[in-house]
C-alpha cells in the first residue's frame, strides 16, 4: 500500500512539472464561403411583390467575403499533449454576384432559373450568419527554445443565433437594397472538423485554423438533392492570460 501511494505521488509531481493550465483571448478573420450543389457565385435579384420586400433566389454564397471571430480557450497542457475548449462568438459572411434582376410580373422562378423577362443587372448579395461557437480539441505542443507550437485537431460546434441575407443591385429601373432575416428550418447549429496551430512567443500567439462544416444549411432527407455546407480559414492573434 504505501510503496502504490509513493509510486501515485512520485507520478503526480512529475506530471505536475510538465504540466500547466493556459487561459488566452484571440481575435481572428478571414474568408468564409459555402460549397455544395446550392452554393453558387452568381444570382438573381427577386423583387417579390416589390422593390421592398426583395431577396435573392439562391443566398448561400460560393465567393469568399470577410469574417471574423472573438473568444476565449481554456487549455491543460502535460508532456506536450493538449486538451482544451474554445469559446468564440462568430459573424461568418458569404458573397455572391448579382448578374440578373427578375421585375415581378406574376411569373414564379423555380431554384433560380432565370425567365425570358430577367434583365441585365449589377450588384452583391450577403449571407450573413452569427454563431455562439464551442469548440473542443485535443493536440500536441512542439516546444522550441523560443518558440511553442500548438497543433489542435477538434470539432467546431457553432449555435446559430441570428442570419440575414442582405445586398443591393443596380438595373435599369434604378438601384435598390434588401435585408431579410434567414429561416434555415430544422437547422439550427453547424458541425464543422476543424484543425488549428498556435505559434506563441512568450504571451503571444499567431493563429491560423481551417474548418469544413458537415451540416447541410438545406436539411437532410432522402427527397432533399440539394446541398450547402460552410468552409471557413481564419488568421488572428492570442494573448495569454495565464
Amino acid at each position: 500500500m504505501k510503496r502504490s501511494l509513493l509510486l501515485l505521488s512520485t507520478l503526480f509531481w512529475f506530471t505536475g512539472l510538465y504540466a500547466q493550465f493556459d487561459v488566452s483571448i484571440q481575435a481572428n478573420s478571414g474568408p468564409f464561403h459555402y460549397t455544395g450543389s446550392s452554393a453558387t457565385a452568381t444570382t438573381v435579384f427577386w423583387p417579390s411583390t416589390g422593390y421592398n420586400n426583395a431577396y435573392v433566389i439562391t443566398p448561400f454564397g460560393a465567393n469568399n467575403a470577410f469574417s471574423y471571430e472573438i473568444g476565449a480557450k481554456v487549455q491543460y497542457v502535460a508532456n506536450g499533449f493538449i486538451v482544451g475548449l474554445q469559446s468564440n462568438f462568430q459573424s461568418l459572411r458569404s458573397s455572391e454576384a448579382i448578374t440578373q434582376a427578375s421585375p415581378y410580373n406574376g411569373m414564379i422562378i423555380f431554384f433560380g432559373i432565370a425567365n425570358p423577362s430577367n434583365i441585365s443587372a449589377t450588384g452583391t448579395a450577403y449571407l450573413r450568419t452569427e454563431y455562439i461557437d464551442v469548440n473542443p480539441y485535443i493536440g500536441y505542443r512542439i516546444s522550441t527554445k523560443k518558440l511553442k507550437i500548438d497543433l489542435m485537431p477538434g470539432v467546431d460546434i457553432g449555435y446559430i443565433t441570428d442570419s440575414h441575407s442582405y445586398g443591393q443591385v443596380t438595373d435599369v429601373n434604378g438601384h435598390y437594397t434588401f435585408d431579410n432575416k434567414m429561416d434555415f428550418g430544422t437547422v439550427h447549429k453547424d458541425w464543422r472538423l476543424k484543425f488549428e496551430a498556435v505559434v506563441w512567443y512568450k504571451r503571444f500567439g499567431i493563429n491560423a485554423s481551417q474548418s469544413v462544416g458537415l451540416t447541410n444549411y438545406t436539411g437532410d432527407s432522402p427527397v432533399n438533392t440539394q446541398n450547402a455546407k460552410s468552409r471557413l480559414t481564419l488568421f488572428g492573434i492570442s494573448y495569454r492570460i495565464l
